[in-house]
């Protein structure tokens, strides 16, 4: 009695094995370079060139900022100079103290408007690169999803999760063509 329960149990997970490996066998795989796709996608491209110019507008006032908030440290500095200065009559030394005081409390105040403005402009960035993404990505898997559909495809995998796959399954440049299309779908 044990050996024929497991001969049934073998015989099962053969045929459960069996029914698997059919089953597969029929799915028609397809694959994609979605790098490549996404690097051949005009929109994609304009966008990225956006954020881009986004970026170093954003590095251009940061370091515009920067140069002011340092050139009132080196005022600061020329003001200290001159408030140790013991050639300096008293009157002209404590003038230049105060005003070194005063500079160094702007300098302060600059510094915090750069640390914010800094922390501002990467949040706002980050926001919206991921923003750019998501849509890149809805894009892709829309044009993906298209590509598939007309060619009978059941599985597309990104080519590079497969170490080799037939020219005949890559549908990369009918994707970009379907992304580059005027209406996009």
């Amino acid at each position: 009695m044990e050996k024929f329960r497991k001969i049934t149990i073998a015989a099962s997970v053969a045929c459960s094995l069996m029914f698997t490996v059919d089953a597969f066998a029929a799915q028609k795989i397809l694959v994609v370079d979605s790098i490549k796709a996404l690097e051949n996608h005009e929109a994609s491209k304009a966008i990225f060139n956006a954020f881009r110019e986004a970026h170093d507008a954003a590095l251009k006032e940061f370091k515009e900022m920067g140069d002011s908030a340092m050139k009132v440290q080196e005022e600061i500095e020329i003001l200290e100079e001159k408030a140790n200065n013991d050639s300096l009559l008293d009157s002209v030394r404590d003038k230049c103290r105060k005003e070194a005081e005063e500079k160094a409390e702007l300098f302060r105040l600059k510094w915090k408007e750069v640390e914010q403005f800094r922390h501002d402009i990467e949040r706002k960035l980050a926001e919206r690169r991921s923003k750019e993404l998501a849509d890149q990505r809805t894009a892709l898997e829309k044009a993906t999803s298209a590509v598939a559909k007309a060619k009978k495809g059941d599985i597309v995998i990104n080519k590079f999760a497969v170490p080799y796959a037939d020219d005949a399954l890559d549908i990369t440049q009918a994707v970009i063509d379907k992304l580059n299309a005027k209406d996009g779908k």
